[in-house]
């Protein structure tokens, strides 16, 4: 990459995210952060499928794949999650107060009925279906209830990808819509630099 200018947006993190529901909207396939999470404040919060990027990733859309099909452990599941997944919004946010912003990259895709019915049996039987944390498979009215709770800026993105100005927000986090997923990293040069990214 070129040596960003000096006014670029160092970001800490660029992520690719999966929303996966069902075509009414009302069911949603996600990860649930464990007991083990580093971040203590988000254990057992819900999160999308997804991930930060790695040096070997071309563009957020890659980012994405790839950790569909390393943290999905049936490598068929992976693909039908994959297979007629868009874009849906870039998002610019702040993960921590008085530290550097992130990209969040998201994409969407619907999936069959039976396909979460499969999920939620398998996650009543304690099979493993993700790789890292825990699987659910969760109604949106209990999201909206404050049942059960999203963390990081999954909350906003859910209320621009449902319409509905009811999610309660993270406190401290400040997101804001930026446009549509890009092809490569590059592209969003020179205004974000990547240079320094790492995980958190």
């Amino acid at each position: 990459m070129e040596k960003p200018k000096e006014d670029s947006i160092s970001l800490q993190i660029h992520s690719g995210q999966l929303i996966i529901s069902n075509k009414s909207r009302e069911e949603f396939f996600l990860a649930r952060y464990d007991s083990h999470y580093r971040i203590t404040k988000y254990r057992n919060y819900l999160n999308f499928i997804g991930g930060a990027c790695e040096d070997e990733d071309s563009g957020p859309r890659e980012t994405m794949e790839r950790e569909v099909h390393e943290e999905v452990v049936d490598p068929e599941i992976a693909k039908q999650l994959l297979l007629e997944a868009i874009p849906f919004a870039d998002y610019l946010f702040s993960p921590f107060e008085d530290e550097r912003e992130a990209i969040c990259s998201v994409y969407y895709t619907v999936v069959k009925q039976e396909l979460l019915e499969k999920l939620k049996e398998q996650i009543k039987r304690d099979k493993k279906v993700l790789t890292e944390g825990l699987a659910s498979v969760v109604k949106i009215e209990d999201i909206q209830s404050g049942k059960e709770k999203l963390a990081w800026n999954a909350a906003s993105v859910m209320r621009d990808f449902l319409g509905d100005d009811s999610f309660l927000l993270r406190k401290g986090i400040t997101t804001e819509k930026i446009g549509m997923p890009l092809s490569s990293f590059r592209d969003y040069e020179p205004t974000y630099s990547h240079k320094n990214t790492y995980w958190f």
